[in-house]
This record gives structure tokens, C-alpha cells and sequence, in this order.
């Protein structure tokens, strides 16, 4: 009786532990996904630094090409040809890992581009919000967003 017992426990077990994989797509995070139009890696820009704002419920990457890599490891005055992007997503629960917190919508993305002009360089910034990333003609606060971005550290990477 009691090696039946131990049997059917240990089956019940086994079945209890077999479980199909999961499939790709769920464990794809499709909600952090950029829409087509607003692409990372077609413009090689690499991961600068990342926030998260546990006030707001959000996290943010920083991502730039080599040229505005080297003018913040440098601390050196923006040239043209830089170019910053920084994608602020909401966070979310991570369904398949208890207590973490994942990127899930995208709130905003911003870009600032340093241009040549005549005299100086030029600093051109855009801002898209929401899901669809529609642009932002609201212009407060720009000047405080750009220095923001361009005062950034990059995160010490192996």
C-alpha cells in the first residue's frame, strides 16, 4: 500500500511538472515594441543610460550613435552629427517573473539632433507621445528636456 501510494504521488507529480513551452509571441513583449516608423537600430544608435521613476510608474532608455557617446563619456560640448533618442515606457508587471516590473506602453519618445548651422551648431528636438508616437506641438519645457538628455552619464557597459 504504502509503495502505491508513493507511485501515485510521484506520477502525479510528473504530470503536474510537464508543461507545454510557452509560445514565442507571449514571450515577446509587444507592448514595449516601437512602431514601425520610429526605429533604434536602422540608425545604429547604441544604449546610453536607463531611469526608472518609481513616482510615475516609468522606465527610459537613452540611446545615441558613437558621436554622442563620445561627447558625453568627454563631457565635451555637442557636436553635429550627434543624435539622442530617449524612449519612456509605463511599467507593468512582469507576468512570467513574480515581484519584477517590465516595460509595457510607450509614453513618449524624444529625439534631439545637433545640426551644423552657419556660426553655430543647431539643436533640433522632437517629442512623440502615446502609443502611435503622434508628435508633441507643445514646446514648453523643450529647452529642459534637451539639457536633460544632453547632461546624461552613459552607463558604465562591459
Amino acid at each position: 500500500m504504502k509503495k502505491l501510494s508513493i507511485l501515485i504521488v510521484a506520477l502525479g507529480l510528473l504530470f503536474a511538472g510537464c508543461q507545454s513551452p510557452t509560445p514565442a509571441e507571449r514571450l515577446l513583449n509587444a507592448d514595449a515594441s516601437l512602431p514601425a516608423a520610429h526605429t533604434i537600430s536602422d540608425k545604429g544608435l547604441k544604449v546610453i543610460a536607463s531611469f526608472i521613476n518609481n513616482r510615475q510608474h516609468t522606465m527610459a532608455t537613452l540611446y545615441g550613435n558613437a558621436a554622442a557617446l563620445q561627447s558625453l563619456q568627454g563631457r565635451t560640448r555637442p557636436t553635429a552629427g550627434e543624435e539622442l533618442t530617449l524612449i519612456t515606457w509605463k511599467q507593468k508587471e512582469d507576468e512570467h517573473w513574480f515581484g519584477a516590473k517590465i516595460p509595457g506602453a510607450i509614453s513618449s519618445l524624444e529625439t534631439v539632433k545637433i545640426l551644423p548651422g552657419d556660426n553655430k551648431n543647431v539643436v533640433s528636438y522632437q517629442r512623440f507621445v502615446g502609443a502611435a508616437l503622434t508628435a508633441d506641438r507643445d514646446t514648453i519645457g523643450n529647452a529642459g528636456r534637451i539639457a536633460f538628455m544632453l547632461a546624461q552619464q552613459p552607463s558604465v557597459m562591459p
